[in-house]
């Protein structure tokens, strides 16, 4: 019974209600709060003040731009239009030659002309490949002969090089001969 009445003393029980009261007033203030991290700024990110935000949200990666603002970009624009003038004038030549291709076979060209026109191409071509190999190889051989040439004038200097360097070795070595005895 004494157990009891200690535990109803008012200091306890006192303190015990202050603490019950202050949890309830944290959770309470918390969960009500209309606090920073329910308020969203233009820039997207709450913890940083707006006038402080030197680059735009845009939208990109980390809700930026993926273009380095540092890059020149300036020219970009002409040269995409540049290569597509140049893939459009690609285009417009294969539709001509296909069109000429169309045009001889609608107009009935014979078949054994058609092929003579092929083989005279392929025998041109040919021609051409031969020729360009010919011309490399004359200059292969003449580079070959220029290279022996200019072995064969400096092989008696090579030589001299080599005697001087042997005589020198050999004077060194007889000094040092001497000089341990």
């Amino acid at each position: 019974m004494n157990q009891i009445i200690s535990l109803l003393n008012p200091t306890r029980l006192f303190r015990i209600l202050t603490v019950f009261l202050a949890g309830l007033l944290v959770i309470v203030t918390t969960a009500c709060s209309d606090g920073p991290a329910n308020a969203l700024d233009k820039n997207g990110r709450p913890e940083v003040p707006s006038n402080a935000v030197s680059s735009p949200h845009r939208g990109g990666m980390n809700g930026y731009s993926d273009v380095d603002p540092r890059a020149n970009t300036s020219g970009v624009k002409s040269k995409a239009e540049e290569i597509v003038k140049k893939a459009e004038g690609n285009i417009q030549k294969g539709a001509d030659s296909f069109d000429k291709y169309a045009e001889n076979f609608s107009k009935g060209t014979p078949l054994n002309e058609r092929v003579g026109n092929l083989t005279k191409d392929v025998t041109e071509s040919a021609k051409n490949t031969a020729e360009g190999v010919a011309k490399g190889t004359q200059r292969g051989v003449e580079n070959l002969k220029e290279n022996t040439q200019n072995a064969a004038q400096s092989a008696p200097d090579v030589v001299e090089n080599a005697k001087q360097n042997a005589s020198s070795l050999k004077s060194k070595a007889d000094q040092a001969l001497d000089s341990s005895l």
